[in-house]
């Protein structure tokens, strides 16, 4: 039997199946609802945020954007799925050392990324 129409069978058959009562649902993990709720306000944000997807360098890419359109910052939280509109960010793991960050900044600046916004939404390299 041709492996692609066992593949499409399969997932039609998936998806045939997705109404059933049971864990199968879509919004059996999510509440759908509330996620739309919670996106809508912040939603052009999110689209600015997304323009740095892509960018040879993401991290100057949005770190520019943070810095240019402040409100962007809001968005952090729904992103890191937290509810607190401020979070305390590990900045040195060898002394353990702490700072606050606040996601209702009016303004962005190479300081308070310095706060640890920067090292808390930045990939680690593990050269």
């Amino acid at each position: 039997m041709d492996s692609q129409l066992f593949a499409d069978k399969h997932f039609k058959q998936f998806i045939d199946t997705l109404n059933l009562k049971g864990i199968t649902q879509f919004d059996y993990f999510v509440n759908w609802g509330k996620v739309f709720k919670n996106i809508t306000p912040i939603e052009k944000e999110l689209n600015l945020l997304n323009t740095a997807i892509g960018k040879e360098d993401i991290e100057t890419a949005l770190f520019d954007i943070l810095k240019t359109y402040p409100k962007t910052i809001k968005t952090v939280p729904t992103l890191l799925a937290i509810r607190d509109k401020s979070v305390e960010v590990l900045i040195d793991s060898t002394a353990f050392i702490y700072k606050n960050f606040d996601f209702n900044l009016k303004e962005v600046t190479d300081e308070k990324i310095g706060c640890g916004l920067k090292s808390m939404l930045t990939i680690p390299s593990h050269n």
